[in-house]
């Protein structure tokens, strides 16, 4: 005699078709945003080990507060490659010694960088040959997208 294996939610739930229709729902670009700042992390933290982990000397007190001052900084003019390195070096010293970012004391200045980055979407919607602005996020953002669509 076979035993039958026992039914579960997830073996109820795989073998259900999904209604017509039913799609997967596009994030926000509030969400996108964020799936952008967390994004290729492992990549970011190899290279800033590689050029010497120029933060390691910093307490962990004083390497979160100046995260929280650079990723200000890097929000309030995000098209300065100098600022994102900053904040991106700090941050990779924060994922080094699990550290998480205290996002909720910056919350301020995500709803800031978000607010930049639909502008400069919008901007580059309504005339595609502008002038660049932010020429060098945008084109991180893209290869972003285009990364996370093909399932990278």
């Amino acid at each position: 005699m076979t035993r039958k294996k026992p039914t579960t939610a997830r073996t109820k739930a795989a073998g259900k078709p999904k209604p017509k229709g039913h799609r997967r729902r596009k994030p926000s670009l509030d969400d996108e945003v964020l799936a952008f700042i967390q994004s290729e992390e492992l990549d970011r933290t190899a290279e800033y080990v590689r050029r010497g982990r120029s933060h390691a000397e910093l307490s962990d007190r004083a390497l979160i507060e100046a995260w929280k001052i650079a990723f200000r900084a890097m929000a309030s003019d995000p098209d300065l490659v100098e600022l994102r390195r900053i904040e991106n070096d700090l941050n990779c010293e924060m994922v080094l010694r699990g550290i998480k970012n205290p996002m909720e004391d910056v919350g301020d200045a995500m709803k800031m960088l978000i607010a930049k980055i639909k502008e400069a979407e919008a901007e580059l919607k309504a005339d595609p040959d502008a002038d660049g602005r932010m020429a060098d996020l945008e084109k991180d953002f893209a290869e972003f997208r285009a990364k996370r669509d093909r399932g990278s």
